[in-house]
């Protein structure tokens, strides 16, 4: 498993991201899809070579715990890790971080790795695998 990237993004809340009292709850679920394509791309893997390479990486659970606050206008900053890998699947860690590194949310994704056409389980991609 590759300890050596991340998949970082920054960005500001917007009326877009809240509700009337919070970052709500599923727009942390977008900007983990999104810091796990920055994550892919920091593996030298971006989406478009796994399309090209007819492989999915499907979310078979996912959790995220809110931990702190954030609204309209704060800026955060997601982190994505890779938290576990097995031969056919692996485990992403998110952070969401303030301005200040407090911690607003901590979330996760549990992927397999699938042949699109065949919707069969295949290996991880080399790419995600820590190099010796």
């Amino acid at each position: 498993m590759r300890t050596d990237v991340e998949g970082k993004l920054k960005f500001r809340l917007t009326y877009a991201d809240v509700d009337a009292v919070q970052f709500f709850f599923a727009s942390y679920y977008r900007w983990m899809e999104r810091s796990f394509a920055e994550l892919m791309a920091a593996c030298d893997y971006p989406r478009r070579m796994a399309d090209k390479d007819r492989r999915g990486y499907p979310v078979v659970e996912s959790g995220c715990q809110y931990l702190k606050r954030a609204v309209a206008d704060d800026k955060l900053t997601v982190v994505a890790k890779f938290g576990s890998m097995s031969n056919r699947s692996f485990r992403v860690e998110y952070e969401f971080l303030h301005e200040d590194n407090t911690v607003a949310a901590k979330g996760f994704t549990q992927h397999v790795c699938v042949d699109v056409d065949e919707m069969k389980a295949r290996p991880v991609p080399e790419q995600f695998v820590a190099k010796s």
